[in-house]
């Protein structure tokens, strides 16, 4: 399952709005939340499965059920426990969807599963197909988004649909954040990264505090294999880690959902040194990485993938 850039916001003003100011900052579903955002998945999972046990009938509980057991079949990939956590984001998303069916955030969020979960945890691309174009009527920039891609996992005339898609959203809404953003996120899934980059590179330049930008940017710049360029985006975001925090936006705020967090900024970083041929320092990245969150499967692939011998700075 893949992240998806969406929209940004502070920790407090998150917690202030998801569970109404103080009154329950102590509840297990604020602390899942707070884990999460952290990069503490684990203790999140474990937080969040609590709070969705004691609150079946809350459609914003269920739905970060949802966002966190979608970010632990991540983190533990394929084999059991991925796939339990998966089968328990299916069931978060259409809980909140099914409690509140007018939603676009909850809609959004079971769409996205549906379309990228495989069948045997409860992914159905045609029921997405068709949740994308609900979605698409009411939001034409997010629902055009979600349709690209659903229609980009099709076959030739599907993908050509998507292109063309993403294409007009852009000429049609320009300059905006979102569909700027979003059709970034989409020529790097589609293996276009060069297309993706003036497009965050646009919105850096925009607003130098813009988190997302600057981590899809860096993203796109790794896989066009421009390290040095990408490096200091993430030297940016890291040494804000604790102030900056890319986060789902609360249900009902335009954009939703996004995550990346300090674990991933150091796996980035961590790809570029071995770009460059500096094995010690992609090693020292993607501990780092795994230090914030030792289930961090992609980190622990890159780490034991190094050579066995150091390489020196050139």
């Amino acid at each position: 399952m893949r992240r998806k850039r969406k929209a940004a916001v502070l920790v407090t003003g998150l917690l202030g709005t998801v569970f109404g100011g103080t009154a329950r900052a102590q509840t297990p579903f604020a602390d899942a939340v707070r884990a999460a955002e952290a990069g503490r998945v684990d203790r999140a999972y474990a937080l969040i499965q609590r709070a969705a046990a004691a609150e079946p009938d809350s459609a914003p509980v269920q739905f970060w059920l949802g966002e966190i057991a979608t970010l632990k079949a991540r983190a533990a990939g394929f084999g059991f426990t991925g796939f339990l956590a998966a089968r328990k984001a299916r069931a978060g998303f259409a809980r909140a969807a099914q409690l509140h069916p007018f939603n676009r955030d909850y809609l959004q969020g079971l769409t996205e599963f549906l379309a990228q979960a495989p069948g045997i945890v409860g992914g159905d691309r045609d029921s997405a197909l068709v949740l994308a174009r609900r979605l698409r009527s009411e939001d034409d920039v997010r629902g055009t988004l979600v349709l690209a891609d659903v229609l980009r996992q099709g076959g030739a005339a599907e993908r050509r649909r998507a292109d063309s898609l993403v294409a007009a959203l852009l000429a049609a809404h320009p300059g905006d954040p979102l569909a700027m953003g979003g059709a970034a996120n989409y020529f790097g899934l589609t293996g276009r990264p060069g297309r993706g980059v003036p497009l965050d590179s646009a919105l850096v330049a925009r607003d130098s505090t813009d988190a997302l930008a600057r981590y899809g940017l860096a993203r796109l710049l790794v896989m066009e294999r421009h390290p040095r360029r990408a490096q200091p985006q993430l030297a940016w975001l890291l040494a804000r880690a604790a102030q900056v925090v890319a986060v789902a936006a609360t249900p009902g705020a335009p954009g939703r959902r996004f995550w990346f967090s300090p674990a991933d900024a150091w796996l980035l970083l961590g790809r570029t040194y071995r770009q460059l041929g500096v094995a010690d320092s992609a090693r020292a990245c993607y501990r780092r990485a795994l230090a914030l969150d030792p289930g961090y499967a992609q980190a622990r692939r890159a780490l034991d993938s190094m050579p066995a011998s150091a390489s020196t700075s050139p």
